[in-house]
């Protein structure tokens, strides 16, 4: 990948942290502390503040390294032994994360927690839909 875009990414997630923390703190002080919500937006602000953490380091690895370690690592990252390993590990999590998603979705039925189930109904059939798309774009492309 170019460092063009490694930058973009970059600056994405920069962008998506802050804006998680600054929806959860929003969030949080409109809502009363003893509701039932208020735990879930202290979570977000977590959520956002890990994302950030985590770009921020992966910033500094990549622009304060040395030269002769970035070039190692885009090397590492092109090997073709590196790059199967890592399509692999998706597919292995993305098979995990359909039964995951499958099996919530009955637990949450029994639970009688229907929005929930229908929830997780909905993130496994929006998943297939990215799936399916993604395969029919990159199987015109190779």
């Amino acid at each position: 990948m170019n460092c063009k875009y490694n930058k973009q990414i970059g600056i994405l997630w920069l962008v998506i942290g802050v804006g998680t923390i600054v929806l959860g703190v929003v969030i949080g002080q409109m809502i009363p502390e003893d509701s039932s919500y208020a735990s879930g937006c202290s979570m977000l602000s977590g959520f956002g503040t890990g994302i950030l953490v985590v770009a921020l380091a992966r910033y500094f690895r990549d622009h304060f390294s040395s030269p002769e370690k970035r070039k190692e690592r885009e090397i590492e990252k092109k090997d073709e032994r590196n790059v199967l390993i890592t399509r692999t590990a998706y597919t292995i999590a993305g098979i995990v994360a359909y039964a995951l998603l499958a099996v919530m979705s009955i637990v949450f039925t029994f639970l009688g927690e229907y929005k929930a189930c229908w929830i997780t109904i909905g993130a496994l059939y929006l998943d297939l839909i990215v799936f399916t798309i993604a395969y029919h774009v990159l199987q015109k492309k190779m």
